[in-house]
């Protein structure tokens, strides 16, 4: 009787395989707390998140271009202090589960990501209440604001229809790590030729040096690389800045085969593995 309790879900997720999940009893168990009580409280909770969200927002847009000590108007206070006090209350609910769970809490990756976002938005609107500068402030607003959307995925796992792309696309980006690794050793096999190559800056129509654009520097070797081997982002004419537009465009052909035929055929396949 007591299967679908707290407690003993507790000890299942505490345990080091899951196999237990995939059990009917456990599951029908799961499903009777779920289709009961947890999915309406599931709900209200993404809600209450969404409204937040939509106020943070607007927070931050209306007071993009100065501090919100600047401003005398009414909703620049009342949508900080919505903010505030949701990630106040959203931080409670953390806390309480810290609380229960104790160190299990900790070995779900969702709960770092859910206590780091409300952290950085309370940090962002004291920020903006304070005298700081704009470009402080654009970067606190922006990694805030991409960590609270990101997090909408966390309630997005409450839908049945939602749930598998979710669990999908996390489970194939963590499997990208040795993909991705294994192509930018070949970008950076390629960026360092065309470094090699580089014989100085071109001269524009009036006979003056022109400002390096593609292989000046390392960093810019790199960039070149990177936007033509992945995104088939370039320009001819860069390859005039070697010493052999040939042999440079050479390169290029081969590197472009290797990444975005060879390379991209293989991440579709890998990719494919991963959803079935």
């Amino acid at each position: 009787p007591n299967l679908g309790s707290f407690e003993s879900l507790k000890v299942f997720t505490s345990m080091r395989t899951l196999d237990a999940f995939g059990t009917a009893a456990l599951n029908t168990a799961i499903d009777v707390h779920w289709k009961g009580w947890a999915s309406r409280m599931f709900l209200f909770q993404a809600s209450l998140y969404t409204i937040w969200l939509i106020a943070f927002t607007a927070f931050c847009e209306h007071t993009k271009m100065t501090n919100a000590i600047d401003h005398d108007l009414w909703p620049t206070y009342l949508l900080g202090a919505i903010t505030i006090c949701g990630a106040i209350y959203f931080l409670s609910r953390e806390y309480s589960q810290m609380i229960r769970l104790q160190m299990i809490y900790w070995n779900d990756q969702w709960n770092y990501f859910q206590l780091t976002t409300k952290i950085l938005a309370i940090c962002t609107v004291a920020l903006r209440s304070s005298i700081t500068s704009r470009e402080v402030n654009a970067y606190f607003s922006a990694t805030s604001l991409l960590f609270c959307y990101l997090n909408l995925f966390h309630y997005l796992r409450g839908s049945e229809g939602c749930a598998w792309i979710v669990y999908a696309l996390l489970s194939i980006a963590i499997s990208l790590k040795y993909f991705l690794f294994v192509v930018a050793m070949v970008l950076l096999a390629f960026a360092m030729p065309f470094r090699a190559l580089y014989k100085g800056l071109r001269e524009n129509d009036h006979g003056e040096d022109k400002e390096p654009t593609a292989f000046g520097n390392m960093g810019r070797s790199i960039k070149t690389t990177l936007f033509a081997g992945i995104f088939g982002y370039f320009d001819l004419d860069d390859l005039d800045e070697t010493y052999s537009a040939t042999t440079a465009l050479m390169l290029m052909t081969v590197m472009l085969l290797i990444v975005s035929v060879i390379s991209l055929n293989a991440l579709i396949s890998f990719i494919d593995d991963a959803f079935q």
